[in-house]
């Protein structure tokens, strides 16, 4: 019987490589390119991560401290493996301006095979 995606076979979960499921996305934001580009270069140079993309120029709306805020940031994308998440987001958030910094992780769930094991070995073990 197909799934719900068609007439594709299902994937079986024990078929997909170990990097298909150990890579994570770590998503943050910094109020400024030169704050974020800093924290992916040290990122990138103890391990942690293997790749920081930055985004600048996003608009952010929230409320902070019972008032409604907007505020210009730049958004970071960080691809590490799921082990080394906590060390992460303990890293971003030393390293970070705010008080109470967006440090949000999720799983990789399909992707370039290569892509993936590069990944892993551009991050050190944990």
């Amino acid at each position: 019987m197909p799934d719900e995606r068609g007439d594709r076979e299902a994937i079986d979960d024990s078929q997909r490589p170990d990097d298909l499921t150990d890579a994570i996305v770590v998503y943050t934001t910094f109020p400024g390119e030169a704050q974020a580009l800093a924290a992916a270069e040290a990122l990138v140079g103890a391990g942690l991560v293997a790749c920081a993309n930055i985004v600048p120029g996003i608009s952010s709306v929230f409320i902070w401290e019972g008032r409604l805020e907007r505020e210009r940031e730049v958004a970071m994308l960080m691809k590490t493996r799921r082990a080394l998440a906590e060390q992460v987001i303990a890293a971003v958030k030393a390293m970070h301006p705010y008080d109470n910094p967006a440090v949000v992780a999720w799983g990789i769930t399909a992707g370039s095979a290569d892509y993936l094991s590069w990944i892993g070995a551009q991050t050190r073990p944990s």
